[in-house]
């Protein structure tokens, strides 16, 4: 991956994140917007889910390149196991516990998205 695409998919991970944390802020929420934000999150929770576990095995890890092993890979490792995404029931009730995850999004992605 050039670092172009891993800073896209860095963006749009960041760009989900504010979409969903807008959706919470707005009151009352509908069942329109209640649904986009389970969408939202189950789509953020699996992307990265699965970039987190396509780096893991050692032989991947030896064909990154140097901006995916010293950029890339610890902010996808950092967002899936230090926000609590992955530990987010997407099925469960949306409380103030879901602003705080995706918030903790917003940061990680944005400290090398320029």
């Amino acid at each position: 991956m050039t670092r172009q695409e891993a800073l896209q998919k860095l963006e749009t991970i960041k760009r989900n994140s504010l979409r969903v944390l807008r959706l919470l802020e707005e009151i009352p929420r509908t069942s329109e917007s209640d649904t986009e934000i389970r969408d939202l999150t189950v789509l953020l929770k699996t992307e990265l889910q699965t970039e987190y576990e396509r780096m893991l095995p050692e032989s991947v890890q030896r064909k990154l390149s140097m901006f995916e092993i010293s950029v890339y890979s610890p902010t996808i490792e950092e967002t899936w196991k230090g926000t609590g995404i992955s530990r987010l029931k997407t099925d469960g009730v949306i409380n103030g516990r879901w602003s705080d995850v995706l918030e903790s999004i917003v940061y990680n992605t944005s400290k090398y998205i320029s």
